[in-house]
């Protein structure tokens, strides 16, 4: 029998405290490319999941920077 093209997988959790896992996986013929897929997939979860965190937060995300160059809100805040 012959392998298929995607035989190898790379499964990555991160626990942050307080919040939920959070998984990425990938497949692919080559160990590395797997790696490299999970990793890429995880740092964008991650990303998303803790920059949704910190707008909840009140605290500056990039968004915030182009409404403190229009004056739309206070620098006291910062």
């Amino acid at each position: 029998m012959k392998p298929a093209n995607h035989d190898k997988r790379c499964v990555i959790e991160a626990r942050c405290l307080g919040r939920p896992p959070i998984v990425a996986s990938d497949e692919s013929a080559i160990t590395a490319w797997c790696f490299y897929g999970a990793t890429k997939k995880m740092q964008r979860l991650l990303e998303s999941s803790l920059g949704t965190v910190e707008r909840r937060l009140g605290r500056e995300t990039i968004r915030h920077k182009n409404a403190i160059e229009r004056n739309e809100i206070s620098t006291e805040r910062l």
